[in-house]
């Protein structure tokens, strides 16, 4: 019998990468392991690993910001043994590039008020950030924007946002 590894857990994401490790399971003649990352919660008995590694820990790249992934692993027993059930799904984001203050992306002014310049954003994957709260409630989710202002007054749209919100 070919055990499952434990214990998934994500670790050090980059703006397009991360590392994952887990636990070896004790008991079984472990040769490697075999692991799986999609945008689709979707495994099977059947599916074809994303790749394989002889450590419990392995750093996966080309992650796309604002895309929640999905990554399991299985152990790999050799030929007589074969391989364990896939244990996971353990959701995996890339950081986004706007997470911190310092990382703020350049918002263009633009003439009138029409919005003809815009940059794209999202929430997914943010995290609350160390720099002082400036805004009444509960530090939460945060991204940073900057503009120089050039007139008095300026309207500012966010446009095609959608957010979800979870409360314990």
């Amino acid at each position: 019998v070919c055990s499952a590894p434990t214990g998934i857990t994500v670790s050090g994401q980059t703006t397009d990468s991360a590392v994952l490790s887990w636990t070896a399971p004790t008991g079984s003649s472990v040769t490697g392991y075999d692991y799986y990352i999609s945008p689709v919660n979707t495994v099977t008995p059947g599916t074809t690993p994303t790749g394989n590694t002889t450590n419990t820990t392995v750093t996966v790249g080309n992650l796309a910001q604002a895309v929640t992934y999905y990554f399991w692993v299985r152990t790999n027993c050799g030929v007589v043994d074969g391989t364990s059930v896939w244990q996971g799904p353990m959701a995996v984001n890339a950081l986004i590039s706007n997470d911190n203050c310092p990382d703020a992306i350049t918002v263009p002014v633009n003439d009138g008020i029409e919005c003809v310049e815009t940059v794209p954003g999202t929430v997914i994957a943010a995290t609350p950030s160390a720099t002082g709260t400036v805004c009444a409630g509960t530090p939460a989710k945060d991204v940073w924007f900057e503009f120089t202002a050039e007139a008095p007054t300026h309207m500012i749209r966010l446009l095609n946002m959608s957010i979800t919100y979870a409360t314990t």
